[in-house]
């Protein structure tokens, strides 16, 4: 389903609200709608870059650490020592989203790498093939900081 609802003028000022996070509920299977690939780089290319709307900083922010926050995932959402390696190098000034309602998969460009769990799955712009992570909850549902192995649950 792709409804339009919105327009830039709604989504830019709910992206200027510094409570708010970023996330996509894209899901993948079939012909899956193109934010589930799409999402963040058309944030960088659209509204960080072209429209100016909200800094780098802050979307970069408001789609790692503050979620992390929200969600009580302690390790995750930073670039610290003792957290998980969850990266993406991309050149801000050549990220550009090519996800289309026709071809939803197009990867985008400006994306150089993608660590996972410290493991590339996208190197030099191509995806590896690797698929490491692993189902995240939150300190809630963890009962405790530390996260626990999937066979503990």
């Amino acid at each position: 389903m792709a409804g339009f609802v919105m327009d830039d003028e709604d989504i830019e000022r709910f992206l200027a609200d510094t409570r708010g996070t970023l996330c996509t509920d894209g899901i993948f299977g079939g012909k899956p709608h193109l934010r589930a690939v799409g999402t963040y780089p058309r944030l960088l290319e659209h509204y960080v870059r072209e429209r100016e709307t909200i800094p780098l900083e802050l979307a970069v922010y408001k789609a790692a650490g503050h979620p992390a926050d929200v969600l009580g995932i302690p390790d995750r959402g930073r670039i610290r020592e003792g957290y998980v390696a969850d990266f993406v190098v991309f050149d801000p000034d050549q990220v550009r989203a090519n996800a289309t309602y026709d071809n939803p998969m197009q990867l985008s460009e400006g994306i150089d790498h993608v660590l996972v769990d410290g493991e590339f799955v996208v190197k030099n712009g191509e995806p590896t093939g690797a698929r490491p992570g692993s189902v995240l909850r939150s300190v809630e549902e963890w009962d405790g900081p530390q996260r626990p192995a999937l066979g503990e649950r």
